[in-house]
């Protein structure tokens, strides 16, 4: 028997049952809502606070203590969906570590990677995985003290592929799935048995209220604009949801029609539909993402380098002594070859050919300044007809904003015609009513959110608001 946890915002989801190729039929499914304040956005707040309710949580449920699988969803992790040839685990591995090369490197990073499914013409699709090693060290922490053994911690990204490819629904046709758990909406568009996208944001809006389905027909929309771009054959027509009320179904359908987005929209009937990450970590893995392993290797891999470096020092002492010395008799040699080599340098006349090249340095650079002013002429007529953020466009900014909001503008990208607003407000559905309302300026031709946090201390939400410039805008 195996137990999958997935850790939401401030919701476990917990699946319970034997481990198979597919869902099994009968699982304990268990959702528990937390108290806010501990978890947020797979980041924790306040340790000792989770500790101590995940501990209540074992207790109260008498859950299993081994063989539990964690699921997390992190901005701690790195995570890309790659098409790469059946090859060896060492190859697939080298691939990942170059996959991740231009990323910006974490100081102690751990790689992982698993294998999805295989593709016709001979290959497959792989997950590949980057965590910072103290993140999962965090939450090994966690588990040990509550007196939980870990067997394996993975990305929702993994579990979630596996549940879908197990669904009977979804075996053939080109789909899109919006998942609801806490305040969080999970977009996907499945094609064929595959997962070609996934996004994942914060819902800002009252469950249940028209602004709330009006987000859910926009994350459709950016879909479907998506999958029309990529000129694919068939038509995407259907939307499953998954972890939605029966009433959400219709409410949905009314949203997606004034939006004239012609789909027909459905609760996915399939088991544990509700509890899909946790679910998806109960189904057989041939290579599965294991971080936990990945993070128990490198740690002995770092014992084993401690231990041959206390056994090495006084041989390395002593080596670098002899060395010293070598280096110093060297130094002397070269520097008695270099006074000569400098006295010979002396008595040939070299005035000529150092005249001759300072002339050819001052031309290089009289053609590199040149280069430069024509350059600069370029930059400044592309710039006249750059969108301009002026007071009339900041001011807009700000005046969309509701009373209980203060707005700061952050940064401006002159090349995108981007600006970056930081909004606090304590009312969170606040938040839908802005990005309405700067849209309805028709000075953006797009404007959304990433980034959110919650600032106990002042008691506001923290979002973070990218509004793109109309090429008009400031003119």
């Amino acid at each position: 028997m195996v137990t999958s946890v997935f850790l939401s915002n401030n919701t476990v989801f917990i699946a319970g049952g034997a481990e198979g190729k597919n869902l099994p039929k009968h699982a304990e499914s268990i959702i528990y809502r937390m108290p806010e304040g501990s978890l947020l956005n797979g980041m924790i707040t306040n340790e000792q606070e989770l500790t101590e309710q995940l501990r209540e949580l074992w207790r109260k449920r008498a859950l299993p203590k081994d063989h539990v699988r964690l699921v997390l969803e992190s901005s701690h992790f790195s995570v890309k969906t790659l098409a790469v040839p059946k090859m060896k685990e060492k190859e697939v591995r080298g691939v990942v570590l170059r996959e991740f090369a231009e990323m910006e490197q974490y100081e102690e990073k751990l790689y992982d990677h698993a294998v999805l499914q295989s593709v016709e013409g001979g290959g497959q699709d792989i997950l590949a995985v980057m965590v910072n090693r103290s993140y999962i060290e965090g939450w090994q922490k966690i588990f040990h003290d509550i007196g939980v053994e870990l067997e394996r911690i993975t990305v929702s990204r993994e579990t979630m592929t596996r549940y879908f490819a197990s669904c009977e629904q979804l075996r053939q046709g080109a789909y899109v799935l919006i998942l609801l758990d806490d305040m969080i909406l999970t977009s996907v568009l499945w094609i064929d048995g595959r997962l070609v996208s996934a996004d994942r944001k914060r819902v800002f809006s009252e469950v249940g209220s028209e602004e709330f389905y009006t987000e859910i027909s926009r994350s459709v929309s950016s879909i479907r604009q998506y999958y029309i771009s990529q000129k694919r054959r068939g038509k995407l027509s259907k939307l499953f949801l998954c972890g939605f009320q029966e009433q959400d179904v219709g409410c949905c359908q009314e949203s997606l029609d004034r939006f004239e987005l012609e789909m027909q929209v459905e609760s996915l009937r399939e088991p544990y539909a509700d509890n899909v990450m946790a679910a998806g970590g109960l189904i057989t893995a041939k290579k599965p993402v294991n971080m936990l392993q990945v993070w128990k290797e490198k740690k002995r891999e770092d014992k084993g380098i401690g231990t041959f470096v206390k056994r090495a020092v006084p041989v390395l002492v002593l080596f670098a002594v002899c060395l010293l010395i070598s280096i110093g008799l060297m130094i002397g040699g070269s520097i008695r070859m270099k006074k000569a080599t400098e006295l010979s340098e002396y008595l040939t006349d070299t005035t000529l050919m150092q005249k001759k090249m300072l002339v050819e340095e001052l031309k290089r650079d009289i053609s590199s300044m040149e280069r430069m002013m024509e350059q600069a002429d370029q930059i400044r007529a592309i710039k006249r007809s750059y969108p301009l953020a002026d007071s009339g466009v900041t001011d807009k900014i700000r005046s969309a904003a509701d009373y209980n909001m203060t707005v700061r503008i952050v940064s401006y990208n002159a090349d995108a015609g981007e600006l970056k607003v930081e909004i606090r407000t304590p009312v969170v559905e606040s938040v839908n009513r802005y990005v309405s309302a700067l849209q309805e300026t028709g000075m953006f031709v797009k404007v959304g959110y990433s980034g959110y946090g919650y600032l106990e201390g002042e008691g506001n939400y923290q979002v973070q608001v990218s509004c793109i410039l109309s090429g008009d805008a400031g003119k």
